[in-house]
């Protein structure tokens, strides 16, 4: 199943103000890194999880945002499991 048949969104919900790239529309997942979050101007995100809390949701075959625009049974995808390990990497911003 190629990866940009899932996407994800968050909701931001700490008291920092964060760069949100996929707040109203999904980001595919992608073979490379993809920044989902980022620092707001020069604003520090230093903070506890009050300041830097957020939600994630996963979506899958929607075809919203950049995601494959063909559903998944236009795909015509083998039938089967399918599994994928996500990284995340969280850094901070002084």
């Amino acid at each position: 199943m190629p990866l940009d048949n899932l996407g994800v969104t968050i909701t931001w919900t700490g008291t920092n103000n964060a760069k949100n790239y996929c707040n109203n529309n999904p980001l595919a997942l992608e073979n490379q890194e993809v920044r989902l979050l980022g620092q707001q101007g020069n604003q520090s995100n230093a903070g506890d999880e009050e300041a830097n809390s957020f939600i994630i949701y996963w979506e899958m075959g929607t075809t919203d945002g950049n995601m494959n625009n063909e559903s998944l049974f236009e795909q015509d995808l083998k039938k089967g499991s399918y599994s994928v390990d996500v990284e995340f990497i969280i850094t901070e911003v002084i």
